[in-house]
């Protein structure tokens, strides 16, 4: 008990004396975790479009313009019945316009006169998730497209796989760049501490005369750099939440809010791991500095 009551003494007195320093050092690494969560909500966000887009793909059949509705019940009635499809909706020019209008969200001026005649007709075929990996888009679409009341068919498959990859490789990116920021922070808190040693080496000198042991001396140090991680980090998701905020109302604000212009912040969970790996970077820099510091 003594010993803890002693090194959380030694941290506060650490701390009181070298507080320049050390809030100096919390500024950097909250700017440097700032960027790894502002990445880590860019990944978030494309990967929840990529699977909300992916929950309503559907294949736009484009239908004729001379085509009458019962011809287009029709060919609604045999879609339906294709093993797969989970549902057809039939738009006709005036919803299809309704619809480009509620996606817009208001965003783009003067949209509401424009006329309903520019505006197609179309069959949204919604597929199901399981069945569309094992489908032959481009055969179904062809068939589609052979139906005298169609005119055009378009799957959007080679986006959406653009959309995929797009994902992925940013979601590797940002793996790499995270690791990378965290191993630079590392040697951003043993900088600190090795600089804050050099001023404290005579107190050192004068515990180890007294008989105090390494773990001692080195326990202060590591709850320091333990506190300048979970600080910096902690600012950081702040300050990221913040920005997120700010941007997700003045986009609402412009394209007139809806869930699919929505943008969204990291878990809870994830910015509490984020908290935890970045207190054990500052544990981890403040060790390298004192083992080299109190080296023998």
């Amino acid at each position: 008990m003594s010993a803890i009551m002693f090194t959380l003494r030694k941290l506060w007195q650490n701390v009181r004396h070298d507080r320049t320093s050390l809030v100096l050092n919390v500024v950097v690494l909250t700017l440097t975790f700032f960027t790894v969560i502002v990445v880590g909500v860019g990944v978030v966000n494309v990967d929840r479009l990529t699977r909300s887009i992916e929950d309503q793909y559907q294949v736009t059949v484009y239908l004729a313009d001379d085509v009458t509705l019962e011809r287009v019940n029709e060919v609604a009635v045999g879609l339906r019945h294709v093993q797969g499809v989970r549902e057809v909706t039939h738009l006709d020019p005036e919803s299809f316009r309704g619809r480009f209008i509620e996606m817009a969200g208001g965003g783009i001026d003067g949209i509401e006169d424009v006329s309903t005649d520019v505006f197609p007709s179309v069959l949204e075929v919604n597929l199901a998730p399981d069945y569309r990996e094992k489908m032959d888009l481009g055969a179904f679409a062809g068939k589609v497209s052979r139906i005298d009341a169609v005119e055009s068919v378009e799957t959007h498959e080679g986006w959406i796989q653009q959309l995929k990859g797009f994902a992925g490789i940013l979601g590797l990116v940002a793996a790499v760049f995270g690791i990378c920021v965290l191993f630079c922070s590392v040697f951003i808190v043993a900088n600190t501490i090795k600089l804050a040693f050099i001023k404290r080496q005579r107190v050192v000198e004068v515990m180890r005369l007294f008989g105090a042991t390494r773990g001692l001396i080195e326990a202060p140090v590591l709850l320091e750099g333990c506190l300048q991680g979970v600080v910096g980090s902690l600012a950081a998701a702040l300050l990221a939440w913040a920005l997120i905020t700010a941007v997700d109302a003045r986009i609402a604000s412009i394209l007139g809010g809806g869930e699919a212009w929505s943008v969204i912040f990291v878990p809870v969970s994830w910015v509490a791991l984020f908290v935890a790996v970045c207190g054990a970077v500052g544990v981890i820099g403040a060790h390298l500095a004192s083992a080299r510091a109190l080296r023998v």
